[in-house]
């Protein structure tokens, strides 16, 4: 690979502050926002650089604990709109059993700001004229989202074999109905893009058998899907953890049939290849 190498090895970091599974991460600046998970309803930031966790605000008591819930983030959300320092996170989804879905946003100052206090409180969403809580449809859990839009105000949204679509600004779905071709639960799903290429109404989706390339038309409201490679040695996998870095999709563990995995897989968005690497994960992982 020319454009990522990836050294067979390694390099260790601070421990967690606490056991996490099923937690949804986030990106800012230097920091990885850690938000939720399986067994708690806490949340972290980790500085990057200066290699170190703090405390963020946790969710709200009543949720107790979370299941496959989603967290995205975005600059503007219905009146609310980010400076260069902030990031809006909105929250939702994981309905399994006695765990409840829930729609929440936190206004996002980073933790390692010493000069002023900041509040990072998760809040429910408020109509501005009525007042009333705002809510999203009640997701499952294993529901993934990603920002799409010329203007990157709509919110894509698979789970089973459906796709909604949300826009940002207004808090409202589009009068529209895309079936996935299967049902799709704790999946990939990243934007299409690498290097200088960016189509913002473009995702990959990734699970079991397949890995398609969706194509979303917003003046016609219709939804085109196309197949892409997928490798025999990741089928029948879900639950993987996975991130997007220099033109590539890297998928780490995953489980069959509950059973964990330690494989580490790379597909090439512009070559739209794939790659088994030649390490393993120091532990299993199969519920990401």
């Amino acid at each position: 690979m020319t454009d990522l190498t990836l050294r067979n090895e390694f390099i260790s970091e601070p421990h967690l502050p606490t056991e996490l599974s099923g937690t949804q991460c986030v990106a800012f600046e230097d920091e990885l926002l850690i938000c939720g998970g399986f067994t708690h309803i806490h949340c972290y930031s980790y500085h990057t650089k200066l290699k170190a966790y703090r405390r963020i605000r946790s969710y709200p008591d009543s949720l107790n604990q979370m299941r496959g819930h989603v967290v995205i983030a975005c600059s503007t959300l219905l009146h609310h709109k980010a400076n260069e320092h902030e990031i809006i996170l909105l929250s939702f989804g994981g309905k399994n059993g006695h765990c409840q879905s829930h729609t929440l946003m936190m206004k996002y100052h980073s933790v390692w700001n010493d000069k002023q206090k900041q509040l990072n409180e998760w809040i429910s969403l408020i109509n501005e004229q009525t007042k009333e809580k705002l809510a999203l449809r009640e997701y499952i859990d294993g529901t993934r989202a990603c920002i799409g839009g010329t203007n990157l105000n709509l919110l894509f949204i698979t789970y089973q074999k459906k796709m909604d679509i949300l826009d940002l600004n207004n808090f409202q779905y589009l009068q529209t109905e895309i079936k996935l071709p299967q049902t799709y639960l704790y999946h990939c799903m990243v934007p299409f893009q690498y290097f200088d290429v960016n189509l913002p109404n473009y995702f990959i989706l990734m699970q079991q058998n397949q890995c398609l390339l969706l194509k979303f038309d917003e003046a016609t409201l219709s939804m085109k899907v196309e197949k892409l490679p997928f490798p025999n040695g990741l089928k029948g996998t879900i639950g993987y953890g996975y991130v997007c870095v220099l033109g590539h999709i890297v998928l780490f563990g995953g489980r069959i049939f509950n059973n964990a995995t330690d494989s580490v897989y790379i597909y090439s968005i512009a070559n739209q290849n794939w790659i088994k690497s030649t390490f393993k994960l120091p532990v299993r992982m199969g519920h990401s």
